[in-house]
């Protein structure tokens, strides 16, 4: 007994020693040792078992929790979608989103297994229940889960899956992720290209404002936006910068053998400097793409849509000078014979003036003794011809000619229709009618078109249709007097009659102005004679 205390004293004063740094906690754990009663250790055993099942049982359960379980699913699904085992990731997406119902993120790799499995009709409802769109969502501020927004508005926009009424749908989606988001910006660049498929500048300007600064390419179309929406301070800014973004890139890109620069990067910038009225560096800049790009009919289409913009901005000078602007649209024909816009633009100018004539029947015998363009030649005779208001019959043979070489082409099948419906007959008012309904269904936002086609419907006593036709042309040709001459004739057939008179009124005022301007231009020569 004496050699136990012995020992016992003995290791205490060694632990003693040991743990002196810490000589509180030291002292109590030495002595707590040196006075134990080891035969108790043997007896409380039980209790430890007991007490150790326990804590394994407390980690069993947190391993087997609902948290637990989904997690580990979850886990799986991912390594076997990896493995593009798509059916057994879904099975374990089903599983884990069982133990955590409210996990949208689970749902939404559900979802997207789903449509790996060309199950797009299945994923799109999962994805709904994730990204809803109602008016009860709206109340309670509830905006859904960003990713489905996001895959719902893309499968929408590209046809991914059928529903009725796509766009404004696809809009909603985005439109919610940027209530959680405002600066989102594939969200922004999406909602950019709905509003110009759509024809909505103001929303397009609106949301590319958000994304030009993260993508400079996008700088050109926000300039051309705000060009046409009149905002011309605005539009030569970011010309502007997207003029010298594209001066940096290009050259970049031509000097290095790794890179190519596009057909679209000349045009882009060549559409830069249009905005700045800098058309010869524009047409520099696309002959010098002739030299770089094997895209070379899209550049020279390019280079005639130049020329037809550099025509367009002398037109708005005070006394633009018709000569110039043909001798550029003749360049254009040569360069690109076939671009419907040349041809548009040649067939407004033609008759205008009376100085372009000499021009005209050089451009139009010379490019019929080269073989050039036949189909905007016989058009442009026919235009003529229709113009001088002398041979109708010939102004018909030459547009007849013109559509069977340039099947659907929008100025020749409306000028052929005004050709014939000028003639009264019933036949032909007929005729002309199916050729102006193929025009304005081609282009129909073109006034002058409407106004052909509701000129036709007056004469045809179709008032309504014509009224129609004839307002939407009128709001940009407000100066041409015959519109509110059948306005007011068909306002009349239909009954009222105080639009009727206001637009006879309008008329007689048009005409009488004209009239004093042409007295006053008569006054002018003769004085200028003498």
């Amino acid at each position: 007994m004496a050699t136990a205390d012995t020992a016992r004293t003995l290791l205490g004063g060694i632990f003693h020693f040991v743990t002196w740094p810490l000589f509180f906690i030291g002292g109590f754990m030495a002595d707590w040792f040196s006075t134990r009663n080891w035969s108790w250790f043997f007896v409380s055993i039980p209790a430890l078992l007991v007490g150790g099942l326990v804590l394994v049982g407390l980690v069993r359960a947190q391993w087997s929790s609902d948290e637990g379980l989904s997690a580990s699913y979850a886990k799986r699904a991912s390594a076997a979608y990896k493995s593009e085992e798509y059916s057994r990731a879904e099975m374990m997406y089903r599983k884990a989103i069982k133990y955590r119902p409210k996990d949208g993120s689970l749902k939404f790799a559900r979802a997207f297994v789903l449509d790996k499995m060309d199950r797009s009709a299945d994923a799109f409802m999962l994805m709904q229940s994730i990204a809803p769109i109602n008016k009860e969502d709206a109340e309670k501020k509830t905006t859904g889960y960003v990713d489905a927004h996001l895959w719902i508005a893309r499968a929408l926009l590209i046809q991914h899956v059928k529903v009725e009424n796509p766009l404004p749908l696809a809009e909603s989606h985005l439109r919610a992720i940027l209530k959680q988001n405002p600066d989102h910006t594939e969200a922004h660049r999406m909602l950019t290209d709905l509003a110009i498929s759509v024809r909505n500048g103001n929303a397009a300007i609106e949301h590319i404002s958000h994304i030009v600064d993260e993508y400079p390419e996008t700088r050109i179309i926000y300039a051309r936006l705000l060009d046409s929406a009149n905002r011309k301070e605005e539009a030569k800014t970011e010309a502007s910068r997207a003029f010298d973004y594209y001066r940096r890139e290009i050259p970049a890109k031509v000097a290095d053998p790794d890179k190519t620069a596009k057909a679209a990067d000349w045009l882009n910038w060549a559409s830069s400097a249009m905005i700045l009225d800098r058309f010869n560096d524009a047409i520099k800049i696309l002959k010098n793409a002739m030299k770089h790009s094997e895209e070379e009919k899209l550049i020279r289409q390019g280079l005639a849509g130049v020329l037809v913009r550099w025509t367009q901005r002398l037109d708005e000078i005070e006394e633009p000078n018709i000569r110039q602007q043909l001798e550029l649209l003749g360049e254009a024909l040569r360069i690109a014979p076939d671009n419907p816009a040349v041809l548009e633009r040649v067939a407004l100018l033609i008759g205008r003036d009376g100085g372009s004539d000499a021009v005209a029947e050089e451009m139009l015998q010379d490019a019929l003794v080269k073989g050039t363009a036949p189909a905007i030649v016989h058009f442009l005779l026919g235009t003529r011809a229709a113009a001088d208001d002398k041979d109708s019959e010939m102004a018909e043979t030459y547009l007849k000619q013109a559509l069977l070489l340039n099947p659907n082409t929008p100025v020749v099948l409306n000028n052929l229709a005004w050709v014939l419906a000028s003639r009264g007959t019933e036949k032909e008012l007929g005729d002309g009618l199916k050729l102006a309904d193929q025009a304005v269904k081609l282009k129909p936002h073109q006034p002058n078109f409407r106004d052909t086609r509701g000129q036709i419907h007056i004469k045809l006593g179709n008032w309504r249709l014509g009224i129609a036709d004839l307002e939407e042309a009128h709001r940009k040709m407000k100066d041409n007097p015959e519109i509110h001459k059948s306005l007011a004739l068909g306002y009349e057939k239909i009954g009222n009659q105080e639009l009727s008179t206001r637009h006879q009124k309008l008329y007689g005022e048009m005409i009488a102005a004209k009239e004093a301007k042409r007295e006053k231009e008569k006054v002018a020569a003769q004085a200028d004679g003498n």
